[in-house]
């Protein structure tokens, strides 16, 4: 157990419990948590190199593998316009408060947070319903057939350092818990949510704070069935009853499918006020159908890796832009380089430090490339890349940019020498944005016209790993 203390002003935080091992942990709360994780090697077991996924769900299902629904929701665009009554079962919604006389509408509002409609609560003093509730004026009440777990509201300011509460009571009225949200600004909104391990809030008030005005939509009650992974790959399924449940994992690219459990379904037993943890799924990285699977490298796959292959990504990001790429291919051109399901600059990039590596002897994947080094007059010189083919003549560069769609080359450079290369890659003698997007991707600080001074011969004997490495020998 970790936590940190304050002994000047007597501040404590929460305890951290959990396990030091190979696999990260979180802070146990009662429910069902766990991660969802990369299995790079695909062996089923979570090792300490693989790192976890996000954005990934997590859902509670029934015997069919269909969301169970715990949740009920008073969604006001369900509703016709006027006063709410009361159809949503299991819960009781009314305005109180020195301004207010019972009453709950549903109505159109430019501010909703869904669809376009929202509640709002009837005044005594205007004689009708007003947009907002307003602090202690008119605040909205939920009491529950049974007591819950778990309660969420849609909450928007409109004007800046709103303040928010909900308050959640027992069957006997006493408070069991307290959520503020402080400082939202206008237009801004957000979920209030509060939670109990076990099942008794009985009712909630929903209020602004200090005469704060807020303006509310979509009421939730009942515990979710449906956890996103965070950024290191955990989840929290909280506020649920004891039970056994069937977790399914829902991967978020068609390209992942999972390795542990193979068929991505685990069954947990949940006890009351309990915690079940490490409730893990590792998921695989399946070979994109866009990637050249015996040379990444080799775009057009002629068996090689040539400036040709360059050419062809140029084409297409011109053409279209980055884009995902869909469905299967199986045959050239593999637009998908680094297996990420998309082209795009990084694409282009990753095959020129193919040949970067290829020509200067460096460990290289898949069969040798074979290079024209020097131009001539029968063979086309190889693409002028920007890691790789500088020659000492070549001293400066200036790009200008002089429309949305492309920059004009004001100098020779290591973009364009005038070779056959060059000329099939620019007839025109403007840079595509393409290539110039790869140019300036790291120093998006830059001005529009870049001047570029070559240093000794630093370009001429060794290759360039990557971008930043080339920048870097620059004087910009």
């Amino acid at each position: 157990e970790i936590r940190s203390t304050d002994p000047r002003i007597g501040i404590t935080s929460n305890i951290f419990t959990g396990e030091i091992g190979e696999v990260p942990d979180t802070t146990t709360k009662p429910g069902i948590q766990g991660f969802v994780w990369s299995d790079a090697n695909r062996n089923g077991s979570w090792g300490s190199n693989e790192s976890g996924l996000a954005a990934v769900s997590v859902t509670i299902v029934d015997a069919s593998n269909q969301p169970l629904v715990f949740q009920k929701v008073v969604e006001p665009d369900s509703f016709q316009s006027g006063l709410y009554g009361n159809t949503v079962s299991g819960v009781r919604l009314d305005a109180i408060g020195e301004d207010a006389l019972g009453s709950i509408g549903v109505f159109e509002d430019p501010n909703a947070s869904t669809g376009v409609k929202i509640l709002k609560p009837f005044s005594f003093s205007a004689g009708n319903y007003v947009d907002a509730f307003r602090g202690t004026r008119q605040q909205l009440r939920a009491r529950f057939d049974n007591p819950t777990s778990f309660v969420s509201i849609d909450a928007i300011a409109i004007v800046d350092a709103t303040d928010v509460r909900i308050d959640a009571y027992a069957a006997d009225g006493s408070l069991v818990k307290r959520v503020e949200r402080k400082g939202l600004i206008n237009g801004q909104k957000i979920a209030l949510e509060v939670g109990t391990d076990t099942a008794q809030i009985a009712s909630v008030i929903v209020s602004g704070i200090n005469d704060s005005y807020v303006k509310l939509d979509n009421f939730r009650f009942g515990p979710k069935n449906t956890a996103k992974t965070a950024s290191d790959g955990s989840y929290s399924l909280l506020y649920l009853p004891a039970g056994t449940y069937n977790l399914l994992v829902q991967p978020n690219s068609a390209s992942l499918t999972s390795t542990n459990p193979p068929n991505g379904l685990q069954t947990v037993v949940l006890a009351s006020n309990s915690v079940v943890s490490h409730v893990d799924f590792g998921l695989k990285q399946e070979p994109s159908p866009w990637q050249n699977p015996i040379l990444n490298e080799d775009v057009d796959n002629r068996g090689t890796v040539d400036p040709l292959d360059v050419l062809v990504l140029v084409n297409e990001i011109n053409r279209v832009g980055s884009y995902s790429l869909e469905g299967t291919s199986q045959v050239a051109p593999f637009f998908d380089v680094n297996g990420d399901r998309s082209i795009g600059p990084i694409d282009v990039l990753q095959v020129i430090n193919y040949i970067n590596r290829s020509r200067f002897g460096g460990a290289g994947e898949g069969p040798a490339t074979t290079l024209a080094i020097e131009p001539s007059s029968n063979t086309p010189a190889p693409f002028p890349s920007f890691v790789l083919d500088a020659w000492p003549e070549q001293s400066t560069t200036r790009i200008v940019a002089n429309s949305t769609k492309a920059s004009r080359l004001e100098n020779a450079g290591p973009e364009k020498c005038g070779c056959p290369g060059c000329t099939s890659f620019a007839p025109t003698g403007e840079s595509s944005p393409a290539i110039r997007d790869i140019a300036v991707a790291s120093h998006p600080q830059k001005p529009t016209v870049i001047e570029a001074t070559r240093l000794g011969d630093s370009l001429s004997n060794r290759p360039f790993e990557t971008l930043d490495e080339f920048l870097d020998s620059w004087e910009i």
